[in-house]
């Protein structure tokens, strides 16, 4: 019986190590352990929820284009990775949760104008019902 405990033991701790061994990183996410984090609290209700799929999903195009547009002439380090993860954005609370990156980059490239002239424009993608409007 003490032999079947301790073999156990030996062998759930070499399979410990091999679990625990990290995963190598690609270095291209912008997210942060806590922004990943907040994806999983439950938001508020979609806007888009009576609306059939084929809307849902033209509506989510068009807003990850229009940020894309915003970002054109950003030049910095962050432009890429914030590219894509635009890209990458799943729902429009992805792309809500990416605002203030858009905000923050152009208003370092430009001007503090020129981010909210911006940020007006991506604005009309979220409902003010929603509770997602204003900064």
């Amino acid at each position: 019986m003490l032999n079947a405990f301790f073999s156990r033991w030996t062998r759930s701790a070499l399979l410990a190590d091999v679990a625990t061994t990290p995963a190598p990183r690609t270095g291209n996410s912008v997210d942060s352990l806590f922004q990943s984090l907040l994806r999983l609290i439950p938001g508020d209700a979609d806007p888009l929820a009576g609306q059939p799929l084929h809307s849902k999903r033209k509506h989510l195009v068009q807003a990850r284009a229009e940020f894309l547009r915003g970002l054109t002439d950003v030049q910095s380090e962050i432009s890429q990775p914030l590219q894509t993860a635009i890209r990458r954005s799943r729902t429009l609370s992805d792309l809500w949760h990416l605002r203030t990156a858009v905000y923050t980059e152009v208003a370092r490239s430009h001007s503090q104008y020129e981010a909210e002239r911006r940020l007006a424009l991506l604005d009309r993608f979220f409902e003010p019902q929603s509770g997602r409007r204003g900064h």
